[in-house]
């Protein structure tokens, strides 16, 4: 798999064949997460992370989850503010719940 990276071209596809090695050890492990967590995710990212985003949202019993609206995979480069105010509120109820 490593070798793959060298390549600058072949880097695409070594995310894919990372996740696959790592996803079902990760998986089935998800619902031990006890702790309250943010999931956020933007409309116009891909349908992998859609997808990848809703399975954590489903085993991981205490997550919450955010749709961006208007942005890509990076909401947090294109549109900060808004990003910024997603993870704020959700430490204020983290904190209020206290």
């Amino acid at each position: 798999m490593i070798h793959n990276i060298k390549n600058s071209n072949n880097f695409c596809r070594f995310t894919p064949s990372l996740s696959v090695a790592v996803k079902p050890v990760a998986y089935i492990r998800l619902h031990e997460i006890i702790i309250p967590t943010l999931i956020i995710i933007s409309d116009q990212d891909h349908p992998f992370n859609k997808q990848a985003a809703e399975t954590l949202h489903i085993r991981i019993e205490r997550s919450s989850k955010v749709t961006m609206q208007d942005c890509g995979h990076l909401p947090f480069v294109e549109a900060p503010q808004e990003f910024n105010q997603v993870v704020l509120d959700f430490l204020s109820q983290r904190i209020e719940s206290f």
